[in-house]
């Protein structure tokens, strides 16, 4: 069993070190989240690197602000640094130039007090336009900040992004 495993990720390495291009990004952008009474904003850079022509892996660093209303009424914002990673996947290429890539982000804020940190997981799917020496994505999905503690409830919103890529 132990010799099967091991085969099977030499297997793996093997091929995908042939498959990979070597291409990292740089993306500059911004979300935009928002359900009934919660809005966020979340700037963010990202870093990527393609492991196949189609799969890729990166780090994403963003500065979450939050707008919502308390059970008073009263306005709440605040804000958040966060880390984390992203996968994604050029899954389908609609033209020369044009991609879909679903995309798998999860993260976590630094250095904010225990009552006010969250874990998130974001999902979407994104259209890129493809060129030589930089190119725009727009991007729609779903945004979860589970906070970990009993003050906040967890937050779901839906999110449109927009961003600008550099090869």
């Amino acid at each position: 069993m132990r010799r099967t495993i091991i085969l099977l990720l030499l297997a793996t390495f093997c091929m995908l070190s042939n498959a990979q291009t070597f291409k990292t990004s740089t993306t500059l952008g911004v979300d935009f989240g928002s359900t009934y009474n919660y809005k966020i904003i979340t700037p963010h850079i990202a870093y990527t690197y393609n492991i196949t022509p189609k799969l890729s892996v990166g780090v994403r660093a963003e500065d979450a602000v939050t707008f919502q209303r308390d059970d008073n009424g009263n306005k709440i914002g605040d804000d958040r640094f966060a880390l984390g990673g992203q996968v994604g996947y050029k899954a389908i290429q609609l033209c020369k130039f044009v991609n879909i890539q679903p995309r798998i982000s999860v993260g976590h804020t630094i250095n904010s007090s225990g009552n006010q940190d969250y874990l998130y997981y974001q999902a979407g799917v994104y259209l890129t336009c493809e060129d030589k020496v930089g190119y725009p994505e727009i991007g729609f999905g779903f945004r979860n900040n589970f906070y970990h503690h009993s003050l906040d409830k967890n937050k779901t919103v839906f999110f449109i992004s927009y961003a600008f890529i550099l090869p």
